[in-house]
């Protein structure tokens, strides 16, 4: 049988460069680690609250986190679009303009990331509100929230450093320093919350400034670790914002970040049409998804790793290898997303019990979890054909498609499912699995037609090593 007609070709799982093998598995994995330990924080915050005070603080603290998480992926795009460049550059060779990318994306991410978290700290009450806040049946817990809210805007300061520190490594194939980052973070948040709440027993009204406290410790951490590996890994970075890749960078990162602001944004509006429910059925959404997040991010994280191997290998000329590598990766997501979607349809309702404590009215969502398998199918496409597209420079219409599709179909749906048609979370997940097949259909066909290996020209127009190249000859 010929490498091409394998369902799984071992060729394809690796990549030599200049800088050593980039595998495949040997970069998703510490990724998915590393958003593993992510996903933690908020899950033992959730599961603390949810023992604490008779579960008083899960409200609050997952309306503070949906809003901080809004703000998290807004910042997140200096470090999308210079991981994007660095990746293509990279692979070109073109070191020089590599060291401007590094520097230049560090002082960015601080600059825009305090510029946010000040607008962040501004609109935080009409945000909040805008989420269901204002709803009598939640405006007891609206201070708590608010508060805890604003604390995460010193966190989201200094997260943003360190994500983008973390996100350069990354492309230079260190990817176990975002494990490294992320388990310490950890280690940081359960023993703080652990001590906090439960040694100490603290009053409820010192709980959720020292939840807040633990929160920003956590990121100080996570920064700390990925600025002192910059320097131990030896990863060159001009100490100044260069206006050429400032402005390549925002080109680059704008829409593509875009699509995940927008995203994030129809998560808040969703979030804000759950409290039209019961809050029964909004807390079994909160802890639906903390469940569910975990099928995916292996499949995310493979997502990330393909766009790092599809990037360098169309820098180093290759969009052939590049192809192929992309059309087997996407097999391999699907294959995992359904394996570990089909186990939570299994043991979902015990996952429910187990972590959280759920009575029967949440635990009669637990159906929810069969309608997630096709949530799941549609996310794996997503995850492998939106990075893939970004990793060449087609962000331009990733970012039209993820916009129009999630808020038609993700909170248009939503809406008609479950204010008009009172479908309860059967009909947003329904939603939103529409939402993902749509776009991980999209995303598929514009990969097909290859119209991005322009695009990937047109990004790298003007790199130091394509000027070198057309002065020699």
């Amino acid at each position: 049988m010929s490498g091409g007609k394998k369902w799984i070709d071992k060729e394809l799982l690796s990549v030599e460069t200049d800088e050593g093998k980039l595998s495949l598995f040997r970069l998703s994995l510490p990724i998915f680690l590393n958003m593993i330990s992510s996903l933690l924080i908020s899950f033992v915050q959730t599961i603390a609250a949810r023992r604490y005070m008779d579960g008083f603080l899960v409200v609050p603290i997952t309306i503070a986190a949906t809003g901080f998480s809004f703000l998290q992926t807004v910042v997140m795009l200096i470090g999308t679009g210079a991981a994007i460049l660095l990746s293509a550059y990279l692979g070109r060779k073109a070191y020089d303009d590599c060291k401007k990318i590094v520097g230049t994306s560090l002082i960015l991410s601080l600059i825009f990331a305090l510029a946010v978290a000040l607008i962040g700290l501004a609109a935080s009450g009409p945000l909040l509100k805008f989420m269901g806040m204002n709803k009598e049946e939640y405006v007891v817990y609206q201070p708590h929230a608010l508060a805890i809210f604003k604390w995460r805007m010193a966190e989201l300061v200094v997260w943003s450093v360190g994500n983008d520190a973390i996100s350069c490594l990354r492309c230079y194939g260190h990817t176990k320093i975002g494990f490294i980052a992320g388990l310490a973070t950890n280690v940081v948040n359960i023993a703080g919350v652990v001590f906090s709440l439960f040694v100490l027993k603290i009053p409820a009204e010192s709980a959720v400034l020292a939840l807040s406290l633990i929160s920003v410790a956590s990121s100080v951490v996570f920064t700390a670790i990925g600025l002192v590996f910059l320097r131990v890994k030896k990863i060159p970075a001009a100490a100044r914002l260069d206006r050429t890749f400032t402005k390549k960078i925002f080109q680059v990162g704008v829409p593509a970040g875009i699509s995940q602001i927008f995203y994030s944004l129809s998560q808040i509006v969703t979030t804000s049409i759950c409290t039209r429910l019961p809050q029964a059925a909004y807390l079994a959404k909160t802890y639906l998804q903390q469940i569910t997040q975990f099928v995916y991010k292996f499949g995310y994280s493979i997502g990330q790793a393909n766009a790092i191997i599809v990037g360098r290998l169309c820098g180093m000329g290759d969009p052939e290898r590049a192809d192929r590598i992309h059309r087997q990766d996407l097999k391999i997501v699907l294959l995992c997303n359904m394996a570990l979607s089909v186990l939570c349809m299994i043991f979902g309702r015990s996952f429910l019990r187990l972590f959280f404590g759920a009575d029967e009215s949440i635990l009669a969502f637990s159906l929810v979890f069969v309608i997630d398998i096709a949530v799941e199918f549609g996310r794996g496409m997503n995850h492998v054909g939106e990075n893939g597209l970004n990793a060449t420079g087609d962000v331009r219409f990733t970012t039209i498609c993820s916009i129009a599709s999630c808020w038609v179909f993700s909170v248009g749906l939503s809406y008609l499912f479950v204010a008009v048609l009172g479908w309860s979370l059967y009909g947003m997940w329904i939603a939103f699995a529409v939402d993902e097949l749509f776009r991980g259909t999209a995303y598929l066909i514009r990969w097909k037609k290859q119209g991005w290996k322009k695009e990937f020209e047109k990004m790298m127009a003007g790199s130091a090593r394509a000027r070198s190249d057309e002065q020699a000859e």
